[in-house]
């Protein structure tokens, strides 16, 4: 807020309206307040979002984040995790303390239509609703970006298939590559 005064001066006077409106009530006065404060938080890079007790801050990856991604994500050349960076085509999972653990990597099926390449989240906090707001967040920027079919891939063998059914994504052919479990490709209408 300090680089954008215009956007202090409208929260400023935001709090001030919700603090008489909600005058003994500060739970909805931090609810009232909290679209605005998410939107400003998006328009710098930073999307938050509680999921079972943990906070998730998700941001487009950066050049600090190389090291983190370059020991973790195998599927992917070293030459080009920079490129992707710069491109904005990563997406970091962080906590409250800014510690990563996770990301989302994507790129373009034909050149022109979203495809997550990779989700992953560190295994302590699998199971804790964070890859699906991953995942719904992502879906989020491509519709932002006006994008109005995404897509991705599993292998036959591995569980996110399910994962990807329950957030609506259908079925939409495979891949059978030499000594490789089949490739499932899932399409999503948003």
């Amino acid at each position: 807020m300090r680089t954008h005064p215009e956007d202090a001066k409208i929260y400023g006077d935001l709090k001030l309206e919700l603090a008489q409106r909600f005058h003994n009530d500060r739970a909805s006065y931090t609810n009232a307040k909290s679209e605005f404060v998410q939107k400003i938080l998006a328009r710098a890079g930073w999307k938050c979002q509680h999921e079972r007790g943990i906070e998730v801050r998700i941001t487009v990856a950066t050049e600090l984040d190389y090291d983190y991604i370059r020991d973790r994500d195998h599927h992917i050349l070293e030459d080009l995790i920079l490129p992707k960076i710069k491109g904005n085509e990563i997406y970091m999972l962080k906590n409250e303390e800014e510690t990563s653990f996770g990301w989302i990597r994507y790129g373009y099926f034909w050149d022109n239509t979203p495809f997550m390449n990779m989700i992953w989240v560190d295994e302590p906090f699998r199971g804790k609703g964070v890859g699906k707001q991953a995942v719904l967040f992502w879906e989020d920027e491509m519709k932002q970006k006006g994008f109005k079919l995404v897509m991705t891939s599993t292998l036959a063998n591995e569980e996110a298939q399910h994962f990807y059914r329950k957030l609506g994504y259908r079925d939409a052919g495979c891949l059978m590559l030499a000594n490789e479990p089949l490739e499932i490709m899932f399409t999503k209408i948003l």
